[in-house]
């Protein structure tokens, strides 16, 4: 990972022309999108350039970028909140089964559905345990898929989370067994 930049120095106080931060010109596009949308910059956090990891690599527009979600940091396209948002009201199958016995922390942690992370969208994330949950079709058997899902893993691993997968069948066939590996894996990671 980079190191981060310098923690901003406010040259004044309030105006988007007062609030450039040393050193880093992606910090007063960021500022100046903060004042748009009327929210107060904070000069006492530190932010970072977006990864060159993930999904959107190259520049991006204002509208393009927003700073939001669990994953501190990260710079979301309103496009991939909106397509967030759809995958949650529209899981398939497999996610709803699971989802019924990951909520309301049923498992001891909070996990997520849906969750953009590094410009990914992961089905489940628990942000406690770091851990990222992927429940896969048969979408995910072609040569192309299998290599986005591995280069996804790399990114995920490089951010410090440990993914388990499991086929759309094992969760519609055999969902306690699946929600025994998940528990064990939460019970060994809240331990350790």
């Amino acid at each position: 990972m980079r190191p981060l930049p310098p923690a901003p120095s406010p040259i004044g106080e309030g105006g988007v022309e007062e609030c450039a931060f040393r050193g880093a010109e992606f910090t007063k596009r960021l500022c100046n999108n903060l004042h748009s949308r009327n929210v107060r910059c904070r000069t006492n956090i530190q932010i970072r350039p977006p990864s060159p990891m993930g999904e959107g690599l190259g520049e991006r527009s204002q509208e393009q970028m927003k700073t939001t979600g669990l994953v501190r940091y990260q710079h979301i396209r309103e496009e991939k909140l909106d397509l967030a948002r759809s995958m949650r009201k529209t899981m398939t199958n497999s996610e709803s089964l699971l989802w019924e016995k990951l909520r309301r922390e049923q498992l001891g942690v909070k996990f997520r559905r849906q969750q953009i992370i590094e410009g990914f969208i992961a089905d489940f994330y628990c942000e406690k345990i770091k851990l990222v949950i992927e429940v896969d079709g048969s979408v995910h058997d072609t040569p192309e898929q299998k290599e986005y899902d591995a280069h996804r893993s790399r990114v995920f691993e490089a951010r410090g989370l440990q993914e388990i997968r499991f086929r759309n069948s094992e969760v519609e066939c055999d969902i306690d067994g699946v929600v025994d590996r998940i528990r064990n894996v939460v019970r060994n990671n809240r331990t350790s």
